[in-house]
Order: C-alpha cells, then structure tokens, then sequence
C-alpha cells in the first residue's frame, strides 16, 4: 500500500519538516492512493482532538508490560487493539541499548489524524539506576525523513530489519548522560501496518506525544516532564506537538521544543512552483501521497498529481531516503504535476489543518538552522518564528551561516544548553523582538 503526506505542509517540512512576545510568560477518481475513510471516522470539518484521558499523575513504580512477539510480528498489532488510552504500552521488547542504559522496542497507542486509536512503534530509552526527587525527565525524539516504507522505520534498524536505525536520533549519548529517558517514535503508519502520512501534522503531533506518555506508562522513574526535539520533518512534528500538547496530552509538562533545520512552513502554497520544478520535487509528491493517506476523499491525490505520475507511487512502499527523489528526478516534472491543480475550498480547508504556525504553542522553542540550507530555505523559518511570535509564542532562533541543512555539528552546544535549562526550570531565551536574519 502506497503511503505519502500532506501536500502544502509537506513540501517544506518534509523536504528529507512585530509585537515581541517575549513576556513571562463522489467517489474518488480511480487513481486514489488508498480506501476513503469510513462514514463514521470521516469528520465534516474539524480533525477531533481527542479528550484528555489520563490525569496528571506521578510515574507508576511498576508496570506489567506484555512481550511482544520477535521480528517482523512485533509490528503487527492485536486486531481489535486492547483497550486503554493514547500512549498505553501494547507490548515491548528489551533490546541492546547503543549506550551504557536499557533500551526497549515499545508499540503503544496513539491517535490517528481523523481521531481514530492507532498502534505506533518506536524506542523507549532509558538510564540505569534510580532517579532522583521527581523521576527522569523526558526528551521526545522526532526523527527527519526517512521514507513511508514499513521498512524505513528507524526501530527497524535495531532489529536486523534494514531502517537506519540508532543513528536517526541526535546526541543520543549526550542524552543518556545527562539522566534524560529518550523515546522516538516511528510516526503513524511507518513499521506498522497502514500507510504512512508522512508530515501530517495532527497524526505527528499524537505520535510524539504519545512516546512521551510511553515512557510514563513504562514503570521506569520517568517525569512527565517533556522537550520534544526534532530535525527537518521532525521540527514540524514538534511544532505540531507544541501546537497540540495543552489540549491532546495535559497530563504532561512540555516545558520545552527544539527545531533543527525544522520544515515550518506557515503557507506552503507559493512554494509549490518552486519545489515541484527542484530535485526536492520527490519530497513534495510523496507528501500529496500522504495528504489522501490522512484524508481521503477530502484531499485526493489526483488533485494534483497527473496519471503518470500516480502510476510512479510505487516507490514509496520500495525506496527509502533519498532513493524517493532521485526516482521522480528520472521524470521531467511537467509530467508529474497538472498544470492546473483541482484546489476546491473544501480541499484548501482540509490543507489548512496541515499548515503549522496559526496557533501558540504550549512551550518555549528553540529553532535551529542553518543560513544555506537548500532544501527548507532560511526566510520560511524566520517567517514561521516572526508569525508565531505575534500571537506571543516564546522563540529563541538562531542561524548559522553557511551551514546547510540540519545544522546538527554546529549547533549542538546551544541545543544542548538549552534543553538542560528547560529541565532545569531555567527562564527561556526569546529574541521575538530582534530576530536575525539569514
């Protein structure tokens, strides 16, 4: 099954995501991609934010987590999913840990985008020893684009399974050395059965925070205290997470996000030209692929995407990484894209759900990212930063010049300094009121 994202967030987010506000505070047609939603899991309008079903509450001492079972049936939930709420542990496995800590292969509940319960895979990792006073803090790992593929799943690369495994999260040492517990997740539909809707924000917003109420439910001395930190695809996921967190998950205290080279785009829209015609432009389809994945009929890919090129599809459930551009790069774009996309109101509103930037997010954010970066240009960050600091969001941005894409060596001391003061209950840096340019 094919599998892709949201268009219009996608393009700059997966690319493989004044007043200071600094103050204290119809059927488809026949080339649709997947099956449309059911009548009763289709909203009208609004994507339901599920209620609140975990209270604040203090880490559990002990938790009976069931073993799943080896290999590629890990990823395989029960049918129906056993009941419980978003970020309870369906099973988990302990594996070898990269570092000196314990490490474990974790399916857990979450969310889907049209507000279905969901399964979810990713890594629970945590120190050793007991921690002090009110348990391990918590840091949310949000990876960068890896691919739809079931096999481009990073945890498949801890089990012998082909995806890129531990590499695919920053500073995990840093981390670990610190006393943090680390999740990642694997996002909605990657390892796990069902399509993959790659950057669409509420399905990624669930995904991470769901990893951090994980590791709560783990039994492992963990805080519910929380940064989300993610790079390029996972800087939107985070930013999503941020957007979502007081209403989607107040049991937890996100004192902090951190976006490296992270795909903010406020308004996609005037990029679409631009990136379809670029080597990125593999990218761009595999998050329309994504946006019918999410919504179905709402936001079909043929809206966008000629014959020709929905014929192409294949590859997201064959290549990973960059063999996805470099596939549509063997295809001259005029065949790829409609000269003429079918935007409807009712898709454009759709769309809109997937744009970030229109709402404050419930913590302090850090951006990160490079002056040169060829695939998320520097202004469209400053862009999102000057926008979300008008409706009084605390950004701290900071560029480096000549720095491409992930500026992950040269920004490693600020980012990790920042979080640390986050756990530490350190007041924030914001610079709204003076942001610097490229």
């Amino acid at each position: 099954m094919n599998k892709g994202k949201l268009l219009l967030t996608l393009m700059v987010l997966l690319l493989l995501p004044l007043m200071a506000a600094c103050g204290d505070d119809n059927e488809t047609p026949s080339p649709t991609l997947i099956p449309s939603p059911t009548a009763e899991s289709t909203p009208t309008t609004e994507i339901p934010i599920p209620e609140p079903t975990v209270e604040p509450t203090q880490t559990p001492e002990t938790k009976e987590i069931p073993v799943g079972p080896e290999e590629d049936a890990f990823y395989i939930p029960p049918d129906p999913l056993p009941e419980g709420d978003p970020g309870d542990i369906i099973w988990a496995r302990e594996i070898e840990p990269p570092v000196g800590a314990q490490a474990w292969l974790v399916l857990y509940r979450s969310t889907s985008s049209l507000g279905d319960p969901i399964a979810i895979s990713g890594w629970i990792v945590a120190p050793e020893g007991t921690a002090l006073d009110e348990g391990f803090p918590i840091l949310a790992w949000a990876h960068g684009t890896t691919g739809i593929a079931d096999k481009c799943a990073p945890t498949r690369g801890s089990v012998g399974g082909g995806g890129v495994g531990w590499d695919s999260i920053a500073y995990l040492d840093e981390f670990i050395s610190a006393g943090y517990i680390v999740t990642s997740t694997d996002y909605e539909g990657v390892g796990t059965p069902g399509p993959g809707t790659y950057t669409t924000g509420p399905s990624e917003a669930h995904a991470v925070l769901d990893s951090a109420r994980a590791a709560c439910d783990m039994g492992i001395d963990a805080s519910n205290k929380v940064v989300a930190f993610g790079r390029s695809q996972g800087g939107h996921a985070a930013a999503f997470a941020n957007e979502y967190a007081a209403e989607y998950a107040p049991d937890l205290d996100l004192v902090g996000i951190v976006g490296s080279g992270p795909g903010v785009v406020p308004n996609a829209i005037a990029m679409i030209d631009w990136m379809k015609k670029t080597e990125f432009r593999g990218y761009l389809i595999m998050g329309i692929a994504a946006t019918e994945y999410a919504f179905g009929d709402h936001a079909p890919a043929s809206d966008y995407l000629t014959e020709r090129c929905i014929e192409e599809l294949y590859i997201l459930e064959e290549g990973c990484g960059f063999e996805i551009p470099e596939h549509f790069n063997n295809i001259p774009w005029e065949e790829l894209f409609l000269e003429e996309p079918l935007i409807t109101p009712g898709r454009a509103e759709w769309e809109a759900k997937n744009e970030v930037g229109h709402r404050i997010g419930a913590a302090p954010v850090l951006l990160v990212h490079g002056s040169a970066d060829p695939l998320i240009p520097a202004g469209i960050v400053r862009s999102y930063a000057e926008q979300t600091c008008e409706m009084g969001q605390q950004n701290q941005l900071i560029f480096y010049p000549g720095a491409g894409h992930v500026p992950a060596v040269e920004s490693k001391d600020d980012v990790l300094s920042w979080i640390a003061d986050r756990f530490a209950g350190e007041p924030a840096p914001c610079n709204c009121d003076n942001l610097p340019e490229p």
